[in-house]
């Protein structure tokens, strides 16, 4: 995975965020051979942030890890943070290895801290968690329902909790929910937002104006496709 910077039409650098290389190769020197980090076929989705100086990326990503006489690929995924210049930085919000397996990699830059904040939706007990806290659960999910939106730090000054939006039911018969939680404990508040179509997920959600949000998410009375509302 590279995280790339581009000054109008020019590339200024390419920066990797896994470790795998000609010396060291995505299923590692061999069966007892040090962990790799690599982009496999598993999900490797990601998003970034900025804080006014550097840019995190927060990823999927797969770990060759030597088991048992043979080398094991698991997916899982990574957040990185790469100053002006394109060096990766050694910032204490960073990591090697978080959610286990992970999907919907979400990731703000949060002024009341000075820090980045980060949720995954992950199949360790279905649930929406902090990747560098496993004993956290902020949300449970059904996995076949939940789609995870976006992470908004919550607006006013001495919160510590952050807004997030989430699908969550039983398999198709999704709805979508807003919910208000702090980093180390489950969700405060659980809103589900209208809508009358069977099937809503595929949320969005942004600040908007002063202290407000604005969600967007995907109904359908069916699989497939659907329509948007907000």
């Amino acid at each position: 995975m590279y995280m790339v910077r581009y000054d109008g039409t020019k590339e200024s650098w390419a920066t990797k965020l896994t470790s795998s290389s000609a010396s060291l190769p995505p299923y590692s020197t061999g069966k007892t051979g040090p962990d790799v980090y690599m982009i496999w076929w598993y999900a490797h989705h990601g998003r970034i942030a900025f804080d006014g100086k550097n840019w995190a990326a927060y990823f999927g990503a797969a770990i060759s890890t030597s088991e048992g006489g043979c080398i094991n690929i698991h997916q899982g995924d990574r957040m990185k943070v790469v100053d002006a210049s394109g060096k990766i930085t050694a910032n204490e919000d960073s990591f090697d290895w978080g959610c286990s397996h992970s999907a919907y990699e979400r990731i703000t830059y949060d002024n009341r801290t000075n820090s980045y904040a980060t949720i995954c939706k992950t199949d360790s007990n279905n649930r929406i968690m902090p990747p560098k806290d496993w004993d956290t659960t902020i949300y449970p999910v059904d996995l076949g329902a939940a789609n995870l939106g976006d992470i908004v730090p919550d607006s006013v000054a001495s919160s510590k909790k952050y807004w997030a939006t989430v699908s969550n039911g039983n398999g198709d018969n999704a709805k979508v929910h807003l919910i208000h939680f702090a980093m180390n404990a489950a969700a405060s508040e659980d809103i589900t937002l209208g809508g009358t179509d069977a099937n809503e997920r595929a949320p969005h959600l942004a600040s908007i104006g002063s202290g407000g949000m604005l969600a967007m998410w995907e109904g359908s009375s069916s699989g497939g496709s659907g329509r948007f509302d907000g």
